[in-house]
């Protein structure tokens, strides 16, 4: 069997592999994995469950067994892992274990899955962590930026599979048992919603209404100093990590960084962890949370259990062992919050002694701290003063560069206004002689951190923004300049060509337009039209409702005229005057009895004036299209068909001056008018 052949076979001893994740594994070209991989299958060694997918079969599981692994347990991890410090060390064996309990017990737990959020300046090996972990489980790159990433690349998509019907097609990433989503701070709403999903702890995640399993253990980074609100609800479920409090600098994680350049594949695929713990073992890591840890509310018991059956498998099955191990790993990752007892160290350590014996081999626990000397605090002080200083220099020298190009940017005031407050607080700094007054001024540095890391992303945002303003000015401008040098070259033509649209052409380069003119006309009735009989029963009735007695309150004349309009017959002016004379108090109108028990005739003008409007002459709206130059006149289309017409020129001269007074605009920075 050749080298690839044992390659593919390790890789996928892990489980289940999509396709490129196998490629990355397997470092080849892709043509020489997919000939060895069809090789394999033919043997029986490998199999696809599904397209882009790939497993190992029985036969593959019991050839890798005697391929012999480069590293069983976490004895031989310790030595690999040396170099890193302690909490890296930490989260890459919670990392692992939590890998192999949902890979061995997934049918055994619905949720409780842990999964991993980390937080923290750039550069302290948040992502490094991650790597390392793919790397020990023969995974390759296992990072996915989800700055760039969508909704439907990293969960799944639905596909049409043919007479109207859709099907979910699974994102490959959830068939990897582990991945590092980086950035997922700024990640969009969307693949951000899916984040939370994953870190659930569900065994699956819904996708329109579907439920579809994953066995993949999320590793979530941020690039944040203090943690976001909206990830905040997960901390319980999942183990936690503030690398800005694991005391290390950017040369130091450098350092750890050049130094595991080559890891082995940590042998998982013969690990068979115990199926769970029994209730005096739950009671047992419960009882040293409880002594241990200081806040109940940053840690969940099941993802705990979880995490000690997978670390069981590389204990020889030892529960009691891996119960210490996991809490020991995941205290240090509560310490970085702030959430452990003040000599959780002492007291799990003799938790250790009381169930291990004296002489168990124990995790690297520190011993009981020692209250320093005078030198050391003096050492440890002025340390901590020149690291201070590195940071405030440091955010000077970032502010200085900023204001470099900051002309004209709304945040540039208050940089200035920072930077002067940060040379204020560096001769302080220097002055400091006491413990008290170190700490305040460490909070006003990170504070200032913080306030300037703001306002240099909304500078480079502001400097996004101008940037892209200055391409579309620059492309208007080349645009306004090939237009200008069309009508040049229009306006020096002497002769039209047969068939050439001239006036399409002239309305192409904006020198004409059309426009919809509306206006409204009347339409008379005829003067002898009839009114229909309900209505003559209507006015005949209704001046019956009135009485001589109240004329004054609307005049009679225009009474007189409503009635005489050409809507109305003439011989009807002296029956309603008559009419109005009558005191008959009950009418009908449009087929209803009205009761008038106040006759007033200002009600019955302003009856007989809307059905005056309503039977009067008829208003009706026109519309026509009509051709209008630069200069507003309108034109007729016919005038517009040949090059030499002065009309023509003139029209094209008009367009030149305008799109000479935009282009010099444009060249001055100015915003651009509105007429062109």
């Amino acid at each position: 069997m050749k080298e690839v052949d044992k390659k593919i076979i390790l890789a996928l001893g892990v489980g289940p592999l999509p396709t490129e994740n196998l490629l990355e594994a397997v470092a080849h070209p892709r043509r020489t994995v997919y000939h060895h991989l069809h090789k394999l299958q033919a043997a029986g060694l490998v199999r696809q469950p599904r397209r882009g997918l790939w497993e190992l079969t029985g036969k593959g599981r019991a050839f890798l067994s005697s391929l012999g692994p480069p590293l069983e347990g976490f004895s031989d991890l310790k030595r690999v892992l040396e170099p890193m410090p302690e909490g890296f060390q930490a989260l890459v064996r919670l990392a692992l274990s939590a890998v192999v309990a949902k890979q061995k017990l997934f049918e055994n737990f619905e949720t409780g899955w842990p999964g991993f959020i980390v937080w923290g300046s750039t550069g302290l090996g948040k992502t490094f962590v991650g790597r390392v972990v793919g790397k020990l489980l023969g995974l390759g790159d296992v990072v996915k930026d989800c700055r760039t990433a969508t909704e439907r690349e990293l969960l799944s998509r639905r596909v049409l599979v043919g007479s109207g019907r859709y099907a979910v097609v699974r994102s490959p990433y959830l068939d990897l048992p582990f991945l590092v989503l980086d950035e997922a701070d700024k990640a969009q709403g969307e693949v951000r919603r899916g984040v939370f999903q994953l870190l659930q702890g569900d065994s699956y995640i819904l996708i329109e209404g579907e439920r579809v399993p994953h066995r993949m253990i999320p590793y979530v980074t941020l690039n944040l100093v203090q943690m976001s609100p909206d990830f905040e609800p997960y901390l319980r479920r999942c183990v936690a990590v503030n690398f800005d409090r694991l005391g290390l600098t950017r040369e130091a994680v450098r350092t750890v960084v050049d130094s595991l350049t080559n890891l082995p594949r940590l042998a998982l695929e013969s690990l068979s962890p115990p199926g769970a713990l029994s209730l005096e073992e739950k009671k047992l890591l419960e009882e040293v949370m409880g002594a241990c840890a200081a806040e109940e509310a940053l840690w969940d018991r099941l993802p705990l259990e979880i995490m000690a059956l997978g670390r069981a498998s590389f204990l020889g099955g030892d529960r009691v062992r891996a119960i210490l191990d996991t809490c020991y790993d995941r205290l240090v990752a509560l310490e970085t919050l702030g959430a452990t007892q003040e000599n959780w160290r002492v007291r799990l350590h003799e938790f250790y002694r009381e169930r291990l014996g004296q002489g168990t081999v124990i995790l690297p626990l520190k011993p009981p701290a020692q209250p320093p000397s005078k030198e050391e605090a003096r050492l440890s002080f002025a340390r901590r003063k020149s690291d201070l200083l590195n940071r405030v220099r440091a955010l000077r020298s970032q502010i200085d560069a900023g204001l470099v190009e900051s002309q004209g940017c709304p945040t540039a005031p208050e940089l200035r206004a920072v930077r002067e407050e940060l040379k204020e607080l560096e001769k302080e700094i220097k002055t400091s002689r006491d413990e008290a007054r170190l700490a305040w001024e460490e909070r006003v540095v990170k504070e200032r951190e913080e306030l300037a890391g703001t306002l240099l992303k909304q500078f480079e945002e502001e400097k996004t923004r101008a940037k892209e303003e200055r391409a579309i000015k620059k492309a208007r401008l080349e645009s306004l300049e090939r237009l200008a040098k069309e009508c040049r070259l229009y306006y020096q033509r002497k002769q039209t060509k047969p068939g050439e649209d001239v006036l399409g052409t002239l309305i192409r380069l904006g020198c004409a337009r059309w426009e919809t003119i509306t206006w409204e006309e009347e339409v008379p009735l005829p003067r002898n039209k009839v009114l229909p009989t309900t209505v003559m029963i209507t006015l005949t009735s209704l001046c019956q409702a009135f009485s001589v007695d109240e004329w004054e309150e609307y005049p009679v004349e225009k009474v007189f005229w409503l009635a005489t309009q050409p809507t109305l017959e003439g011989a009807w002016a002296t029956d309603i005057l008559n009419r109005l004379r009558q005191g008959d108090r009950s009418v009908e109108f449009r087929g209803q009895v009205i009761r008038v028990r106040k006759p007033r005739l200002q009600v019955f003008g302003e009856i007989l004036e809307r059905e005056a409007k309503q039977l009067g002459p008829q208003k009706q709206k026109r519309r026509r299209k009509a051709l209008f130059g630069l200069d507003g006149k309108e034109y007729q289309p016919e005038t517009l068909t040949r090059w030499e017409n002065p009309q023509v020129k003139t029209l094209l001269q008009r367009r030149l001056d305008e799109l000479k007074i935009e282009i010099e605009r444009l060249r001055e920075g100015l915003p651009p008018s509105r007429s062109v």
